[in-house]
Parts: structure tokens; C-alpha cells; sequence
């Protein structure tokens, strides 16, 4: 039986592929975020769904995301120093403000002079 709720279904949020550019937020419990360990296709939406969920859902083809890819995808440096606990890691990273961002709103404000 399947339980649907807002963190997601049978405790899975989100599955992305290997082959993804873009990521949502990553929260602090990005414990309920995974990568796909095999890429699908299809050549319709519908296609591409019943194959996704018969080869990577439901053969639970898809792992945690590691907090070093997190980081990554947050846009910290590759030499950030992180929790030696992952699970602490993820909830740092997840509650985060991506550092590009910040970057791009201090240049912005200088920019504008609105200090």
C-alpha cells in the first residue's frame, strides 16, 4: 500500500535523474532526495512515466543524494570543509543560502549603491 503525503510517496520525495542540470531546493531533509542509478527514456510523457516507475521506482534503482554532491549543487566550493556526520551535513546544506547567490546580491547592491 502506497502513502501519499507532502514529503512524499512511501517516504521518497524526489528522484532525479543522472543525467538532471537542474535540481529543486534541497532542504534540510534532503535524506527524501535521490538520483536515479539508470537513466530512462520514453518517447512520449506517458512512455517515459510507466518506465520510470516500473525500472527505477518500484526496483528501487535510485540512491541518496551525498552531501559532497549536495554542496555541489548548492555551489560551494569543492574544498568546503563538511559535518563528518551526513546527516548533520545534509541539514546544514539544506537550510544553506547557495553561496552563487549570495555572491550575485552583494555585487547587485554595490551595483546599485542601495547600501
Amino acid at each position: 500500500e502506497n502513502s501519499k503525503n507532502s514529503s512524499g510517496i512511501n517516504d521518497v520525495y524526489r528522484v532525479y535523474l543522472p543525467s538532471s542540470d537542474i535540481f529543486s531546493t534541497l532542504t534540510y531533509t534532503g535524506t527524501k532526495d535521490y538520483v536515479a542509478t539508470e537513466m530512462v527514456n520514453g518517447d512520449t510523457v506517458d512512455e517515459f512515466k510507466t518506465k520510470f516507475l516500473k525500472d527505477i521506482y518500484y526496483k528501487r534503482n535510485y540512491r541518496k543524494i551525498y552531501p559532497r554532491e549536495a554542496a555541489r549543487i548548492q555551489g560551494f566550493p569543492k574544498d568546503f570543509l563538511l559535518h563528518d556526520d551526513d546527516r548533520v551535513a545534509m541539514r546544514q546544506l539544506g537550510n544553506a543560502v547557495a553561496p552563487p547567490i549570495v555572491f550575485e546580491l552583494i555585487k547587485e547592491i554595490f551595483r546599485t549603491g542601495a547600501l
